[in-house]
């Protein structure tokens, strides 16, 4: 039987493996235009428009996600719909064994075996780990993470991304900056490791396969200086991307958490909707910074653009892509978002953060970093049952109780409250005068922070305590005092 595998990603070399030996696979498909043209395991890529000048009887596609809308493409470029079929795997450990136990089976053995010794011969010791890849506020975090663990010079430390089945890897660029300094494996290399892990698995080391999969017990890193480093040409890229953004120094790149991505990329969004918020609330603060001369970008990803949006280059509505992320946050004076990993990326270029509608701040994030610059402020938190809101004590005690579920605080009754248009041009004019040296803190103002401090004590002895939490303590930023000025009752 001639075979077309849909979708090039992890389930499309399964499918590969799956049926390479009992049928031909004349060819792969995917809609991502950068793979279209290019070959894995030797087979060609085609655009899905080019399979009718191809002769096969099946087409297995290989996203559970998505193949409600790839079986209706498929079907409306005219393709029988009796030859499209959804490919579901067996588990790897059965279709790998199967694989290379068969005798018969001659496939790539010879390359891959006289690549395994060149390997063996010139580290003394050879790591297996799996990287969780398909979110940037999961990848950052273990980038630093192993940045600070691995310091072995004799070992090769080898990464496999893993994306948990959703088969998405949130910003490609930053995998590639990460792969500078550490082996990622890229999908055609995939094929290669499997082989060694079940061909030579008494010759490497797989035992802590799974050491960066929870964070509860992982370190917070002081960032003192960038993380990543642009090469020449990535530099010059950078000053093209910039000018065809119509970017200009100095600006400040904001960022408002909504579905759209995870709609757009994996069909649902998580029980996260208490971390959304409106772009339209940084209005008042774009005007602000653009009466001091200050541009201000939107970031996003899958969004649409803001018609009624002033005083702002609507990046995320117009041309955002994942170079172009890196190359205004590495630009940018400071950057303004609501709870989203994807402010995780200031964090390869050492730049300050204002975080905005923060919650869920007394459990924290394992891994995560911190320049020290960072400012916060955060939603207020309305008890349904007690009529009023609540004072970060008993915030405490709600997020140590319904942890990162929204559902959970629904059914407890616990509403909330975003920041102000007000609250947010506050706590931005704050955050300048604190970069450049001007803001004073009053008596009073130190004495609140102190306050909190106590409070951040009783939020780390809590984290740890709480058998709930995999991803690790509170994160030493800094509450706005702008914020609490206003709203002393948080203290209480």
């Amino acid at each position: 039987m001639r075979v077309v595998v849909f979708g090039v990603a992890r389930e499309g070399l399964n499918c590969y493996f799956d049926y390479e030996k009992e049928h031909t696979i004349i060819a792969f498909a995917d809609n991502n235009e950068k793979k279209q043209g290019e070959k894995i395991l030797g087979i060609e890529i085609v655009k899905p428009d080019k399979l009718h000048e191809l002769s096969f009887d099946k087409i297995f596609v290989t996203s559970k996600i998505w193949y409600g809308e790839i079986r209706k493409q498929l079907k409306e470029l005219g393709i029988d719909e009796k030859k499209i079929e959804l490919y579901e795997s067996r588990t790897v450990t059965e279709k790998t064994l199967d694989y290379l136990v068969d005798s018969n089976c001659t496939y790539n053995k010879e390359m891959f075996e006289c690549k395994w010794q060149k390997l063996k011969s010139t580290y003394e010791k050879i790591n297996i780990y799996a990287l969780i890849a398909d979110a940037i506020g999961e990848i950052i975090p273990r980038f630093l993470w192993i940045r600070d663990d691995i310091k072995e010079s004799k070992s090769l430390n080898v990464f496999i991304p893993v994306t948990d089945g959703t088969l998405r890897f949130a910003n490609k660029e930053v995998m590639k900056q990460i792969q500078k300094q550490n082996y990622l494996v890229d999908a055609e290399e995939i094929p290669f490791w499997i082989y060694v892990i079940y061909k030579h698995s008494e010759e490497i080391n797989i035992s802590e396969v799974d050491k960066y999969r929870y964070r509860n017990d992982a370190p917070i890193y002081k960032i003192d200086k960038d993380t990543v480093e642009f090469d020449v040409k990535e530099l010059e890229r950078e000053q093209q991307q910039l000018k065809e953004i119509g970017v200009s120094r100095p600006y400040v790149c904001f960022l408002a958490r909504t579905a759209k991505y995870n709609l757009n990329t994996i069909g649902k969004d998580f029980d996260y909707d208490y971390r959304n918020m409106n772009f339209l609330d940084y209005q008042r603060t774009i005007d602000y910074l653009k009466k001091s001369g200050i541009s201000s970008v939107r970031m996003g990803r899958s969004e649409m653009p803001i018609l009624e949006l002033r005083n702002c280059i609507d990046y995320a509505g117009m041309c955002a892509n994942d170079f172009g992320d890196l190359a205004l946050i590495h630009n940018c004076q400071f950057m303004v978002s609501s709870n989203c990993g994807a402010y995780l990326m200031a964090y390869l270029f050492s730049k300050p953060i204002l975080i905005v509608n923060m919650l869920g701040y007394s459990l924290g994030y394992g891994a995560f970093g911190y320049t020290g610059t960072e400012l916060f402020i955060p939603q207020k938190v309305y008890s349904v049952i007690q009529g009023r809101l609540l004072s970060i004590s008993e915030i405490m005690d709600v997020e140590h109780e319904c942890y990162i579920f929204g559902e959970n605080y629904k059914e407890r009754g616990i509403r909330f409250i975003g920041n102000t248009q007000e609250e947010i041009c506050e706590a931005v004019e704050e955050m300048q005068k604190r970069l450049k040296g001007t803001w004073v803190d009053t008596p009073e103002d130190q004495i609140a922070y102190e306050k909190y401090l106590e409070l951040y004590k009783k939020m780390k002895i809590k984290a740890k305590e709480n058998e709930k939490n995999w991803i690790g303590g509170p994160i030493p930023y800094r509450i706005a005092a702008s914020y609490l000025r206003k709203n002393m009752y948080l203290l209480e």
